[in-house]
């Protein structure tokens, strides 16, 4: 969204003028609200010690009081069993010292060694029983005591009672005297204090009690412990023990300061709502807040003519600009600020007239260059006409260059393609000439293996032969064994047939002859095993025998084998010899067409590269004519641009003659 300059300038005074005075108004007030509050708080301060020394003092002045009325000697001496004079005696004391201090003690009382009063500052009558008051029972014991605050049983009032001993001349308790002290009288500098509207000071006892308050129905019946103010409550435990402290709480809403110190058996505490004694802050907040504003829209109104003066200057020599650029350059303006915007007028009224100048001097020279224009364009045309006819004759050259180069191109394919064959003669001449050589080089092997084959076949057929002896001899062993079974067979049998008569013949001899039985029996079974083993050995060598006769047989067989594989060796090796003998004369063949295809290789290479130089020559003849004919059409397009552009920069003067004369100039 476009914003006007006005508005622009208007804000941005607003801005500056106005940060700058809030910010010194809200550290004005801050500042203000600090001093202010740390100033009230040690008053308050100030206020409570001072008040607790005040409390102090009269709890003292009173105890001083009591106990020089408890030294007197005819009051030390008195007993219940005194005279009646002696009793008014005292009892006109007492009365004139409550007179004389009638502002603070209310009464005075006079108990014997029991803690029974029997007679006080207004009678000598009057008997009350105070033996189970602890302040009693502490005097009883040697001890002064003070009591808590406690409700007056005359007045209604609440009152201390501060009891002292009453020592015989040997220090023996004789009773106690007790006054009884109006705790207003105390209280009365804690009353007085006023802080604003709502500020004010009470006093707690050691359990939280209150003692004191400006809300009369609230004291001796309300325990500040429990109020629902849990900081209250722990300002109230600090102030139990006796401590001096401050500090802040909320209390039914309302948020307060406090600050509290011991006096006497209680704490007196001042407490002040925070916001009536800083009310005089927030009045200056108030009156700050009131003069920033008061600032700022003077501040508003002082921007506002200021950026009207601005923007009526700067519309002035828009209007003008406009003006201008329209082609009005008789404008002139006329600002008279004394500042930077009546230099920008002057600056504006000297750039028209430089214009004016401009454009007379680009009016004068748009008629000279309209003549040039015209001029070029005629010379322009010649160069053209020529240059289309060199055009022309180049082309006609480029092209029977490029046939002649199809021509040549068509013989170096050729070419290209006869030395392609004789490069795959060569390589097969080569590949069978390797070939060649590696079966020469397998059949010299060949015949090597055969050699060494023979060799070693002479050597198993003699292996075979020594083997066949081998084996005879082995047969006839055999048969020797057999014969030698034989005879061990017969002997075992003919044992066997001498231990059966034996057995029979000492069966025959009874007793006699049993030893000889085991004897025959034994030899019988030898005999037996004998036999056994015989026949056995027997069945071995008839079964070696039947083996070492058949390996006769397959010796006879791998014999004639032998010499049929010599036979055959032999043949192959002299096969081999023959092969040896043609592949060498193949190697010397193939040798002689390697050499040949290399020769006609180098020819074709030769040829090609000549028909290759001579494509070349017509092909760079060609692109020269090529290059000549297109530098002579982009000669003749040039020409027919700079004929274009001369007409347009003619068209151009005179639209710039009519331009020119649009503008309104000064004579």
């Amino acid at each position: 969204m476009k914003m006007s300059l006005k508005v622009k300038l208007l804000g941005s005074f607003v801005v500056l003028i106005t940060l700058p005075i809030i910010a010194l108004a809200v550290l004005s007030y801050n500042m203000t609200a600090d001093s202010m509050q740390e100033t009230i708080e040690k008053e308050l301060v100030e206020t409570t010690r001072l008040t607790a020394e005040s409390i102090n003092q009269t709890v003292q002045s009173s105890t001083s009081l009591i106990q020089l009325q408890s030294k007197t000697e005819l009051i030390r001496k008195m007993t219940r069993k005194s005279d009646s004079e002696n009793k008014n005696i005292v009892l006109n004391m007492l009365q004139s010292f409550v007179s004389d201090n009638k502002d603070l003690i209310e009464m005075i009382l006079i108990t014997d060694e029991n803690g029974i009063a029997y007679m006080n500052s207004s009678s000598t009558n009057e008997v009350t029983d105070l033996s189970d008051r602890q302040y009693v029972k502490d005097a009883l014991n040697g001890k002064y005591s003070i009591s808590d605050v406690i409700t007056s049983k005359v007045t209604k009032e609440p009152v201390i009672a501060i009891a002292f001993p009453l020592l015989t001349d040997n220090q023996k308790v004789n009773g106690v005297l007790i006054g009884t002290v109006k705790f207003d009288k105390i209280t009365e500098k804690a009353e007085q204090i006023k802080i604003g509207k709502s500020g004010y000071a009470y006093m707690v006892d050691k359990d939280g009690l209150l003692v004191s308050h400006p809300v009369k129905d609230k004291i001796l019946k309300e325990n500040v412990l429990n109020t629902g103010s849990t900081e209250l409550k722990e300002y109230v435990k600090k102030m139990n023990a006796e401590e001096t402290g401050s500090g802040y709480y909320t209390y039914e809403g309302i948020y307060k300061f406090v600050t509290f110190q011991p006096a006497a058996k209680w704490s007196i505490a001042v407490t002040a709502n925070y916001d009536d004694y800083m009310a005089p802050a927030y009045k200056i907040r108030k009156s700050s807040i009131i003069i920033s504003m008061v600032a700022i829209i003077l501040a508003i109104l002082a921007a506002y003519f200021i950026s009207a003066r601005i923007v009526n200057s700067i519309r002035k020599l828009q209007t003008a600009m406009e003006l201008g650029g329209s082609g009005d350059l008789t404008i002139e303006t006329s600002i008279q600020s004394k500042d930077e915007l009546e230099d920008l007028s002057n600056s504006f009224n000297t750039m028209i007239d430089n214009q004016v100048k401009i454009i007379k001097q680009v009016y004068a020279a748009s008629d000279e260059l309209a003549a040039a224009s015209e001029e070029m364009a005629a010379s322009t045309e010649q160069v053209s006409t020529s240059s289309t006819e060199v055009a022309e004759s180049t082309h006609r050259l480029a092209i029977e260059a490029e046939n002649g180069n199809f021509a040549i191109i068509d013989t170096s394919k050729a070419l290209l393609e006869l030395s392609s064959l004789i490069q795959i003669a060569k390589n097969k001449a080569t590949s069978a000439d390797q070939s060649s050589q590696f079966t020469l080089r397998t059949a010299n092997d060949g015949k090597e293996t055969v050699l060494d084959v023979i060799t070693r076949m002479e050597h198993i057929k003699a292996k075979m032969e020594e083997t066949k002896t081998h084996i005879s001899s082995l047969e006839q062993y055999s048969k020797e064994i057999t014969s030698i079974t034989d005879t061990i067979t017969n002997l075992a049998e003919q044992t066997n047939l001498l231990a059966l008569n034996a057995a029979i013949e000492a069966a025959r001899a009874g007793e006699a002859g049993k030893g000889f039985a085991v004897v025959a029996n034994e030899v019988r079974k030898l005999a037996e095993q004998s036999n056994s083993g015989a026949t056995e050995v027997a069945n071995l060598i008839r079964k070696v025998t039947e083996t070492t006769a058949n390996t006769v047989i397959a010796t006879d067989q791998s014999s004639k084998q032998v010499e049929e594989g010599v036979e055959a060796v032999t043949k192959a090796g002299d096969a081999l010899e023959k092969i040896v003998e043609a592949v060498l004369k193949t190697v010397t063949d193939v040798n002689g067409i390697v050499s040949v295809t290399d020769n006609e290789v180098a020819t074709s290479e030769k040829i090609v590269e000549l028909i290759n130089s001579l494509a070349t020559f017509i092909e760079t003849t060609a692109a020269s004519a090529e290059e000549v004919s297109a530098s002579t059409e982009e000669t003749s397009a040039a020409m027919e641009t700079i004929a274009s552009s001369t007409e347009q920069i003619n068209a151009m003067a005179l639209q710039l003659k009519t331009s020119i004369e649009k503008f309104k100039l000064t004579d």
